[in-house]
């Protein structure tokens, strides 16, 4: 039987699993019809035959890049005063003067040495050329480091100017420094620490000029000398601050509007010939095809098809009742290829309020709760895809994403009970819908975008959410029609006291009733110990003996006063009247609309197994005995839901019967229910394993000694 089982299993995984991969490639071909590969075969030089239209609405970021490139290069740069510079340059200054000094001294002794060689009688201006030669000269000037401003021309203009006239040993005969060196010190370092830029240092140098030319200084020393000086000292003192100029560049770039352009726009007229910018245009804007180009839809399914594993590997770990019917999966997978068809034809005319919470709420309504939490991350995952204006897998897609998640999740966790009634369904919705489109708000807060953009980007996901509520509760009858299904919210409504069979139930056949009841308790817990469809399997237990109301008093739970009449009757007559109430039971369900699923778990809960009292009474009576006339027409338990049903009716049936049992006589006789089921080959339909069973039987022991625990005994009042 477990080989049997495993084989089985095997195969409505291999039937299941493969649609997930059909709805994989469903997604990448919606992906195709919202984002075709429209990319040119040109180069430089080629001549557009059409006008090239942009593929989106948005931001064309190279146009963008390109003004706020030019409004950085429009910045100037911000300047700050470098005291360094001034510094270095008055140091060096004292340094030239101060060498100046020395190469004066030195000359002064020259002079002396020279007037008692020529004996006092030198009055011409020529005199420095006979006392020291050109090449000595020369020689002076750049062992003092003065070569570089002052020549051996200018040197002996400047010595023969200070030349006495009247004797060569009069005091004060040689030049002085000192004016000279105030005056440029004054012209050159008071412009520096005003701070000069690069861009007017010529102008700066040329003002510090003029302004030597109107001191007394020998013209000289004012013109060629000073003017020598400046050229050399007067530096750029004010240098960029980078950090400063970077902030300001910034500042204007971040000015400039983005370039927003429309899909359909034209970007290029025909008859363009494409220049080598217009080529970067294009490849920034992913128009061009390239080396590679066409695997880009390669590398979507490479981004799907794990996707839609996880998911599968979701349901095999957490919804094995789901993963392991092939027809549950095939609804499954209907659903989430009719989520990303209805995103896509949303993608044609606005997208921002494509119904994403569609499939969600379809899925919760006509699955678990735990199966619609898994798909709402699927889709937030896969058909948020299509609905980004400059392609899949963008910031923009993030963002659908995170916001499709969040108000998935919220909306699932506050569906109240096992499956959604439509007002929870509302309000779940609603929730989910502010919290979503609060999260799309988000990226527009942090783009510093006004708060009408905002409001508009969380309006019009909240839409979104609406459009999908009013679509999931028209269309959910519908699919529930169509496919009869047994959904949560069905079975919960049939389980509900105020269910019109309930009541009717109750009133009618109030035995039989508490006998669905305590069935439906047993039905549940066995249910759940093996991850069958608990809620199935309650509902349909709470009404599989429904068909006794056709003559509730011919039903030993619903007879009062001991009046039974079938003592009255054949034991065939009777056998017929019980066997009967499973038809009768399909007729009055079919009446009140109940899924197929469900009728059909009803027909197999007494399989083909035989009415043993009437029939045994037969053969006491010595009739002439028909085995099949005393057993039920089947068929027997094809699912797991349905064998559970059939074990909880005969075992809370049969402990009934023993009147106030202890654990033990219970326990016996609820192990004699299995084995007998099984020896009749009850179960064998049922894909029910030996061990799953003893869970069933655990589970059934729980419940049992719940419902039948002790109670005190009150004492009586004395009078």
């Amino acid at each position: 039987m477990g080989a049997e089982r495993s084989v089985k299993t095997g195969l409505r995984l291999a039937a299941g699993m493969p649609l997930l991969l059909l709805v994989c490639l469903a997604n990448l071909l919606f992906l195709y019809l919202c984002f075709p590969d429209a990319r040119l075969e040109v180069q430089a030089g080629s001549v557009l035959t059409e006008d090239l239209l942009y593929p989106f609405t948005g931001t064309d970021a190279f146009k963008t890049d390109e003004l706020r490139q030019a409004a950085r290069d429009r910045t100037e740069p911000v300047y700050l005063l470098d005291d360094g510079i001034v510094a270095r340059a008055a140091g060096a200054l004292d340094a030239w003067f101060a060498q100046y000094d020395l190469f004066l001294q030195d000359m002064t002794l020259r002079w002396e040495e020279g007037a008692q060689e020529y004996n006092g009688y030198l009055y011409n201006q020529t005199a420095w050329n006979a006392i020291v030669r050109e090449p000595e000269l020369q020689s002076k000037l750049n062992e003092y480091g003065l070569s570089d401003t002052l020549d051996a021309a200018m040197a002996y203009t400047i010595l023969n100017t200070y030349l006495p006239r009247s004797s060569l040993h009069a005091a004060g005969a040689m030049p002085d420094s000192v004016p000279l060196k105030t005056a440029l010190t004054d012209a050159i370092l008071t412009g520096m620490e005003g701070g000069v830029k690069e861009s007017e240092l010529e102008a700066a140098r040329y003002r510090a000029k003029e302004q030597l030319k109107q001191t007394s200084l020998p013209a000289v020393s004012k013109t060629e000398l000073a003017g020598n000086l400046i050229d050399k000292f007067y530096m750029a003192s004010a240098v960029v601050d980078p950090i400063e100029t970077e902030l300001a560049r910034t500042a204007a770039a971040n000015e400039v509007t983005p370039v927003t352009v429309r899909k359909g726009e034209v970007l290029f007229r025909a008859g363009t010939v494409l220049n080598q910018r217009d080529m970067v245009h294009l490849v920034a804007l992913d128009m061009v095809k390239s080396e590679g180009s066409g695997w880009s839809y390669g590398g979507y399914l490479l981004y799907l098809l794990p996707v839609y594993l996880a998911f599968g590997a979701y349901l095999l770990l957490f919804q094995r009742q789901t993963a392991f019917a092939p027809g549950t999966m095939a609804r499954l997978c209907l659903l989430l290829g009719l989520e990303l068809a209805v995103v896509w034809a949303f993608t044609l005319f606005e997208r921002r309020v494509a119904p994403l919470l569609l499939g969600t709420l379809m899925i919760a309504a006509t699955h678990e709760k735990r199966t619609a939490l898994g798909a709402n991350a699927l889709i937030a995952l896969t058909s948020t895809l299509l609905l980004s204006e400059t392609g899949p897998l963008t910031g923009e897609t993030l963002w659908y994403l995170a916001g499709t998640l969040v108000m998935g999740t919220v909306a699932v966790a506050l569906m109240t009970g096992d499956a959604p009634r439509s007002g929870s369904v509302v309000l779940a919705t609603v929730a989910g819908g502010v919290l979503g489109g609060l999260v799309m708000a988000v990226p527009r807060v942090l783009a510093g975008e006004g708060l009408l953009l905002c409001f508009l980007a969380f309006g019009l996901f909240f839409i979104g959410a609406l459009i999908a509520l009013l679509l999931s509760l028209a269309l959910t009858p519908l699919w529930e029609n169509l496919f009869g299904l047994p959904s949560p919210t069905k079975l919960n409504e049939l389980l509900s006291a105020d269910h019109p069979l309930q009541r009717r139930l109750m009133n009618s056949a109030p035995g039989t009733y508490h006998h669905c009841q305590m069935t439906a308790l047993l039905a549940e817990s066995g249910a759940k110990s093996v991850g069958a469809n608990a809620l199935l399997a309650k509902a349909a237990a709470a009404v599989h003996d429904v068909g006794k109301l056709r003559s509730p008093r011919n039903f030993a739970e619903n007879q009062a006063n001991g009046v039974n009449p079938h003592d009255q009757m054949a034991p065939s007559e009777s056998a017929r009247i019980i066997i009967a109430h499973v038809a009768d039971a399909d007729t009055i369900l079919r009446r009140y609309r109940v899924s197929p699923v469900l009728r059909q778990i009803v027909r197999e809960h007494h399989g083909t197994t035989m009415t043993a009292y009437f029939y045994m009474k037969a053969k006491k009576m010595g009739e002439d005995v028909v085995e099949a006339d005393f057993r039920y027409p089947g068929p027997r338990p094809g699912s797991r839901e349905s064998a559970i049903v059939m074990l909880a009716d005969s075992c809370e049936a049969a402990v009934r019967s023993l009147g106030g049992p202890s654990p033990e006589q219970v326990r016996d006789m609820v192990r004699r229910v299995f084995r007998g089921k099984m020896e009749d080959g009850q179960l064998m339909n049922s894909d029910l394993t030996l061990n799953e069973l003893s869970r069933v039987e655990d589970a059934f022991l729980r419940t049992l000694a719940g419902i039948l625990h002790d109670r005190i005994t009150y004492p009586e009042e004395e009078p």
